[in-house]
């Protein structure tokens, strides 16, 4: 399955734009597909497998909502965090290494 710029904006549960919106996906997708060495993506269509997609999804959600990867930012004593794309996160990373080739 891969999921498209109304698929993200139904994650984020905001508007998208949808060109910013498919770049993120782009990226998050050729970023799994290089972690996982192509393992749980369709030959044929190049489309990553349900549980692959989802965490293609989540990962561009934090892309898309946070492009300049700022993680926080102070104003007098006001603190915000940002959430952003600085790695996967524990669940992302349960099913990525379902798929990665690791050494024994």
């Amino acid at each position: 399955m891969a999921y498209t710029a109304v698929d993200l904006a139904a994650h984020l549960q905001q508007d998208v734009d949808t060109a910013t919106a498919v770049l993120c996906l782009k990226v998050a997708a050729d970023v799994v597909f290089s972690y996982t060495r192509g393992q749980g993506f369709n030959a044929v269509t190049g489309a990553p497998g349900d549980d692959l997609a989802a965490v293609v999804l989540t990962s561009a959600g934090r892309m898309y909502t946070n492009p300049a990867h700022t993680q926080q930012e102070t104003i007098d004593d006001y603190t915000v965090r940002y959430a952003g794309f600085t790695g996967w996160t524990l669940p992302e990373l349960a099913v990525l290494n379902t798929y990665r080739r690791r050494a024994a």
